[in-house]
């Protein structure tokens, strides 16, 4: 199932997926694992795509400055797929300095927990 996540209360549910359905399948797995293939089961794929720059994109600038526009994650192991809409989301090159929102924190709490 396909969940995009452009909201507070997207976020919401990706996280509550994450953090309770993914945990609970883990554990289901390690009592139930009779030594198959269960690192496969809990593989993440994951994408980014992003407004490309430099010479080929008529840019001379080096340094990127076009941020993660869309973040894909695949989770098998509770079947779905979440598309991150970081632009709606995050702000944009923030300075490592800056705090995070709280939107910012959790999703970044969510992608910690996956990974």
């Amino acid at each position: 199932e396909i969940t995009i996540v452009d909201s507070i209360e997207s976020l919401e549910f990706m996280s509550n997926e994450v953090t309770s359905n993914l945990m609970v399948q883990i554990n289901k797995k390690e009592i139930d694992d009779n030594g198959g293939d269960s690192l496969l089961d809990f593989t993440v794929g994951i994408d980014c795509e992003w407004k490309p720059t430099g010479p080929y994109f008529g840019s001379n600038n080096s340094v990127d400055s076009n941020p993660v526009a869309l973040l894909q994650m695949s989770v098998p192991a509770i079947h779905r797929v979440f598309l991150v809409d970081t632009h709606i989301l995050l702000r944009p090159n923030l300075n490592e300095t800056m705090s995070m929102t709280t939107l910012e924190q959790k999703l970044s709490g969510t992608i910690e927990t996956i990974f």
